[in-house]
């Protein structure tokens, strides 16, 4: 189940959507993407500077498993270091080094029967204003420069700045604040290199708050950021979900677990305040569980049935992603999801299930194979802002629903690990088995409450309390077994 999940995501990004679209590349920056074209225990890592075409040749490119030094390889005309016939499964990671500017691959795993490829992203020739901290050998050690950039490149002075630390194992977050001078910039000192700090940039301008993205300062060397502050818009018709957004489906006995990935556009000059209660995305009445994947914007939550953006929508896109399960009975279940910005267009994608159909507007289907799994891809109009998307699924596999929460909880479990890539240190035996112990309990109490004499509203108080208890313990439970 967590392979088919991974498949369409990978035909979803790289075969399914393909088509013309306005991405930012630097999006795409460190992220592993598995690819059937790339030979088995082979990763190929790609330099550009700013645009795809504009490819950097002839620079060193490391490649490590943490345990042996890096393999070393350089850059061919096409900016693509190519590293083959590697021993182990990983993780590994690449790194990359163009003056004062160092990029860092996120840990790439390597399937058994595919390669992986990666892309480092580096600023444009003359510095970038995308949020991102660049270290930068003139600046002390300590040391951060935020430079805040107005229209047509000119410096914003007199803005405020604040610096927010969060550091593991505290709840709180530390504040420091600043004020831009006649060049635009802003300068803490004295701040934490350490692993276990984290820090985030915001430039206050008129009451919007325009952010970094998040980083850690590097040990020995200061870091620079630049941040596009432009006028505010209060216009949200500016908005839409654009190419390249999609959901997937994965579909198990009595639960569709959903992945949506949305490419929020604003395509005007201005960035755009959603105001003080934030952009408002409605989910499926009955969405269970839903949560927020690990890419999404500072101030974006999922809670409930909706997710909500309260943070500045800058110019270009912004990727959002949520996650939740769906519930149904008798092999049938209609998903109603009302939606404040238009979409471009629908695009779905869904493992083939015989005698499985999906129904809506306009809706065009197309089958798909990849790697032995048979696939079908969905095309439609999009629903204009205020309307709703209206989905049918038909002949769904459906079993006895008593287990039907458990598979709830299993199925967001599959989609966490799916979603989480992180190192985790040598697994503590003890641990898991209290955590098993817990999860044992936990399922003895669920099996039993639909025996119980209870009213069914309690009853469903009790199931979501359980459910939502074995998440926390099927997440740990897979943390540690990392």
């Amino acid at each position: 189940m967590k392979r088919a999940a991974w498949l369409m995501m990978m035909l979803v990004s790289s075969v399914a959507l393909a088509q013309p679209m306005m991405v930012d590349p630097s999006k795409m920056s460190g992220i592993p993407r598995p690819d059937p074209k790339v030979p088995p225990k082979t990763v190929t890592v790609r330099l550009i500077r700013g645009e795809l075409s504009n490819r950097m040749v002839g620079i060193d490119v490391g490649l490590t498993d943490g345990k042996s030094p890096p393999i070393i390889q350089k850059t061919d005309e096409e900016g693509r270091a190519t590293f083959s016939k590697l021993s182990g499964p990983g993780p590994y990671m690449a790194k990359a080094t163009d003056g004062v500017e160092e990029l860092a691959s996120q840990p790439i795993e390597l399937p058994g029967d595919m390669g992986v490829r990666v892309m480092l992203v580096f600023a444009p020739q003359g510095g970038a204003t995308d949020g991102a901290a660049r270290p930068d050998k003139q600046v002390p050690a300590g040391t951060l420069i935020v430079k805040a950039v107005g229209e047509g490149g000119t410096p914003e002075k007199g803005l405020e700045v604040l610096l927010g630390m969060a550091r593991a194992g505290e709840e709180s977050v530390r504040e420091t604040r600043a004020k831009t001078n006649d060049e635009g910039e802003a300068k803490f000192t004295g701040l934490d290199s350490k692993p276990t700090s984290g820090y985030l940039a915001e430039v206050i301008k008129d009451g919007a708050k325009f952010a970094s993205k998040p980083f850690k300062m590097k040990e020995n060397l200061g870091s620079r950021i630049s941040i596009d502050v432009r006028p505010v818009s209060k216009d949200i018709s500016k908005l839409r979900i654009g190419p390249g957004s999609h959901f997937i489906f994965e579909i198990t006995d009595d639960v569709v677990q959903v992945v949506e990935v949305m490419r929020l556009m604003n395509s005007g000059t201005s960035a755009i305040d959603p105001g003080p209660n934030g952009l408002h995305l409605p989910l499926p009445a009955h969405a269970l569980s839903a949560q927020a994947g690990p890419q999404n914007p500072p101030g974006f939550t999922v809670a409930g049935h909706e997710a909500v953006l309260k943070s500045t929508i800058a110019p270009g896109d912004t990727e959002l992603q949520v996650m939740f399960a769906l519930a149904y009975d008798g092999g049938e279940l209609d998903l109603s999801q009302n939606t404040p910005v238009g979409f471009d267009e629908l695009a779905m994608v869904t493992e083939k299930i015989d005698g499985m159909t999906v129904e809506g507007t306009g809706l065009a289907s197309e089958e798909r194979e990849l790697q032995g799994r048979k696939l079908m891809l969905y095309r439609g109009p999009g629903p204009k802002a205020g309307e709703s998307i209206e989905l049918h699924f038909r002949g769904l596999p459906h079993s006895d629903a008593t287990w039907r929460y458990l598979a709830v909880v299993v199925a967001l479990s599959i989609l966490l690990g799916f979603f989480v890539y992180a190192s985790r240190g040598p697994s503590m035996r003890t641990d898991r088995d209290k955590l098993e112990q817990q999860k044992d309990q936990l399922l003895g109490q669920l099996a039993a409450i639909d025996k119980s004499g209870a009213e069914e509203a309690k009853r469903e108080r009790k199931r979501q309390d359980l459910m939502a208890k074995l998440v926390r313990v099927y997440r740990e439970l897979d943390e540690v077994a990392r």
